[in-house]
């Protein structure tokens, strides 16, 4: 004979982790409205763009947010709006980000906790349009993947001197390296300990880390002409794993 057990689940109030996978933009707002405690929320969606602003009050208390799925898009304009709902939020990571003819108009937004940012799936103008309109003194990990284009772009580096953020962890993935940036970007930052390369895999925009830029990463003499980066311990690339 089976016995039958009735599961039970928390509040909705006392929900503090959660994942939501619904297109159903009437059902994701009640169901994120009976949630007003939530920390830590994954979403996967078509059509994520107003989900937060529909929401009274949401992302308040939020620490740590991923929006999931290679369909998955949210404005920049949305984005930043999120960041000015969710002051405690410390994790932040995003699939697919749009940008407007009205992007001129809106206003760098200063996020004071953020300090693990994803942004992947970008063009050249969507990086330049995301990283022009954040500054971002508390981050630590720094996770990027481009359309093929070179990384780091010139708002890159402005955003890392107008953020004043001194970055543990460095990955970016499917584009290619400007070795010139990405050295002016590295000097200034030397508490990194982790670097990851994951260049792209078109045969004509990617390529393997060159001698110059692998020795620059990896030397560890004294002086100036040695790795300004005394904390790395893990560098990671396309072939090699160097620890």
């Amino acid at each position: 004979m089976s016995v039958m057990t009735e599961a039970k689940f928390p509040p909705a109030d006392q929900v503090h982790t959660a994942r939501i996978d619904v297109d159903d933009g009437v059902f994701r707002r009640k169901l994120l409205s009976a949630m007003p405690n939530v920390e830590l929320l994954e979403l996967e969606s078509h059509r994520i763009d107003h989900w937060f602003v529909d929401v009274p009050n949401a992302g308040h208390r939020l620490r740590s947010l991923h929006l999931l799925g290679c369909d998955s898009c949210i404005s920049l304009a949305n984005l930043l709006d999120l960041l000015d709902r969710a002051p405690l939020l410390e994790e932040l990571k995003v699939t697919r980000i749009s940008i407007t003819r009205f992007v001129g108009t809106l206003r760098v937004v200063t996020h004071p906790l953020l300090s693990t940012f994803h942004l992947s799936h970008v063009t050249k103008e969507e990086n330049d349009a995301v990283f022009g309109h954040l500054t971002l003194p508390a981050l630590r990990s720094l996770s990027f993947g481009g359309d093929h284009h070179s990384w780091p772009r010139p708002d890159n580096l402005s955003f890392i001197e107008r953020s004043g953020c001194m970055l543990t962890e460095l990955a970016f993935c499917r584009c290619s390296v400007d070795e010139q940036r990405l050295m002016a970007l590295l000097t200034a930052q030397n508490k990194i300990t982790t670097i990851q390369l994951n260049f792209s895999a078109d045969g004509e925009r990617g390529r393997a880390v060159s001698p110059r830029l692998l020795s620059f990463l990896s030397t560890k003499a004294e002086g100036p002409s040695g790795c300004p980066l005394p904390a790395l311990t893990v560098l990671r690339g396309p072939y090699f794993h160097l620890s």
